[in-house]
């Protein structure tokens, strides 16, 4: 049974390079968002078993320190009626212990395209007793996009002309690397909050409801 997860927004980030007429193009953004179901154990993964979830991040959160170049992106891709970009998983192969190949839809500006990618799970420290109950996991990840599949063209300012990425035709120094690290923590269920409830009071399941031991 897969565990569910939550993004911790302060520890979650993606990083974005491309390339210019210019020089280079890094942006950044902290605060990812969503969640992930998946069944870890102490080094990865079950064998066997399915991830789900979806990953959100606000346009407004992307910066590349070059205020003319991100007012300009944020222009075209009308941030104000598209606020956030949006991953979804529909399917999952767990191709090593470690890593699984997930296929997803990618909501951007108003338009979805199917995409394909590897993730890297990790268990810091080892994760908990049994599987599933690690209390952390982080998600790695690296691909390639090219925006026109998204009908979005890139800014252009004076000689600075973005590069629009990649579509495998392996033009050299235009591809655009998107980089994605996602922490998320255990979602505890409700038979968690209250045994824990009830250590917390020193009192077993079996004593509750007047039974010895009984006394909340």
């Amino acid at each position: 049974m897969p565990t569910r997860y939550e993004f911790v927004p302060d520890e979650s980030q993606v990083w974005i390079e491309g390339s210019s007429s210019v020089h280079p193009i890094r942006a950044a953004a902290t605060g990812l968002s969503g969640w992930v179901e998946i069944t870890p154990t102490r080094s990865g993964l079950r064998a066997g078993s399915a991830v789900s979830g979806e990953v959100r991040v606000a346009v407004e959160r992307l910066e590349s320190g070059n205020s003319l170049v991100d007012r300009e992106t944020r222009r075209r891709i009308d941030a104000g009626r598209f606020p956030e970009i949006v991953g979804t998983a529909v399917g999952s192969e767990r191709i090593a212990a470690d890593r699984v190949r997930i296929d997803g839809d990618l909501a951007f500006r108003g338009e979805t395209r199917r995409v394909q990618g590897e993730l890297v799970v990790s268990v810091p420290g080892g994760g908990g007793s049994s599987e599933g109950s690690a209390g952390r996991v982080v998600l790695e990840g690296t691909q390639r996009f090219d925006v026109r599949d998204w009908n979005l063209q890139p800014p252009r300012l004076g000689l600075l002309k973005v590069h629009p990425g990649d579509r495998g035709e392996g033009t050299p120094g235009r591809a655009s690397g998107t980089r994605v690290r996602a922490v998320a923590t255990r979602v505890r269920s409700i038979v968690d909050i209250t045994f824990r409830h009830l250590q917390r009071c020193q009192v077993s399941p079996a004593g509750v409801g007047g039974h010895p031991g009984g006394g909340l």
